[in-house]
């Protein structure tokens, strides 16, 4: 019993590692930059920059 719960544990970790790396490189291949999706097409340059000051970008 103990080694059936070992063997699931470790499937767990590797999922969610698995998981979290295929987020990671998702988010990270877009093109897109966030700060201009929260903005809009019409925001101007001190827009852009002041969002990305609060979010700390």
């Amino acid at each position: 019993m103990i080694a059936y719960l070992g063997r699931r544990l470790i499937q767990s970790l590797l999922i969610l590692l698995g998981v979290s790396l295929i987020t990671f490189a998702l988010l990270y291949l877009l093109p897109a930059d966030p700060v201009r999706q929260i903005a809009g097409r019409s925001a101007t340059p001190q827009t852009v920059e002041n969002i990305r000051q609060q979010l700390g970008l």
